[in-house]
């Protein structure tokens, strides 16, 4: 992206890429965190991401086209990112049945009803594709975890690859080594688990320049820092040597875990609600790893990068203001 988008004063040269060439390339991306999905847990997976993706393409067929035809329904591929996005931050809960307020539940509405607020509110309540200022798909998981906590914090699991003994995640107290994080097969959200299939598709948009380094690498470098920070502060360590030891193990655990790689590749990274700036998008990135270990750290809320990703997202045009490049010729 530092190639071919670049903020200045005119004259502009118009790149050949168009926004369906850019989503659905951002699908594309997608696909190994999908496919490890589906082999970690099953079924439920494969239910729920295609409820969350149909349901998508079907709320923005319904507001863009005047003249709904089937022949638009895949539309420019911005609404099967969203709901993509949104269907792999769901639990697998939401495809399954499941207990909730001791009766017992099938809730395939669940990814539907999420996909029509990322959809309906989240982009077009604003205007559409490029008004929105902040992540639809995120609009839409703050949603479900507002009225549905209980369902939206179920990791009972449902596929043979996951410890069927327990449903906390890593995150939560749950014994995982490095390892089982690296490639996913522990308790979690369906597309956020298996940090393998999340930096493939991330090595993919940085190789075809879709994102800026910035924001992943601010966001991921602030977490690594703090992490050592905070692994100083508890002093559990024997010198120098235990120290770097003990802190390259947690800023590995807090980076491999959760939500984190699948914030900084993909949520953040978003081109409409993240900063045009290069200085802004490293400084929006820093924000975005520093809330979210903060919320890890000192609170017990739920879905700490939906907080961190939404808040970064209002300031994104206070980040592009302070540093927008100078014009040339310009003498202060």
């Amino acid at each position: 992206m530092s190639k071919k988008f670049v903020v200045g004063p005119s004259p502009h040269i118009r790149s050949p890429r168009d926004i369906d060439y850019i989503m659905w390339d951002v699908v594309v991306a997608l696909v190994p965190a999908t496919i490890a999905s589906i082999i970690i847990f099953g079924w439920a997976s494969a239910i729920v991401l295609s409820l969350s993706l149909i349901s998508a393409l079907f709320f923005e067929w319904l507001v863009v086209s005047r003249k709904p035809k089937i022949s638009a329904f895949l539309g420019d591929g911005s609404a099967a990112v969203t709901g993509l996005l949104l269907g792999l931050s769901l639990p697998p809960a939401t495809g399954m049945m499941a207990s909730i307020g001791g009766s017992w539940t099938l809730p395939w509405a669940v990814p539907i009803l999420g996909s029509a607020v990322a959809i309906l509110i989240g982009k077009h309540a604003f205007g559409g594709l490029g008004k929105n200022p902040f992540n639809p798909a995120l609009v839409g998981r703050g949603f479900l975890t507002f009225s549905y906590l209980t369902l939206m914090t179920n990791w009972e699991p449902t596929g043979t690859f996951v410890d069927t003994t327990t449903g906390a995640t890593p995150l939560q107290g749950e014994a995982a080594t490095l390892w089982e994080l690296f490639i996913g097969t522990v308790p979690g959200s369906l597309g956020e688990t298996s940090a393998l299939a999340l930096i493939i598709g991330g090595i993919y948009l940085l190789y075809k320049g879709h994102i800026d380094w910035r924001i992943p690498g601010g966001f991921l470098g602030a977490m690594v820092v703090f992490s050592f920070i905070h692994t100083g502060f508890a002093g559990e360590f024997e010198g120098l040597v235990g120290f770097l030891s003990a802190g390259l193990d947690e800023a590995l655990f807090q980076v491999l875990s959760g939500s984190a790689l699948m914030g900084a590749i993909y949520m953040a990274t978003c081109y409409v609600t993240s900063p045009t700036t290069k200085n802004a998008r490293l400084i929006y990135g820093i924000g975005c790893g520093l809330i979210l270990i903060l919320i890890r750290y000192y609170a017990q809320a739920p879905a700490g990068l939906t907080y961190a990703v939404l808040f970064m997202n209002a300031l994104t045009p206070i980040l592009d203001r302070l540093t927008i490049p100078r014009t040339f010729g310009e003498v202060k």
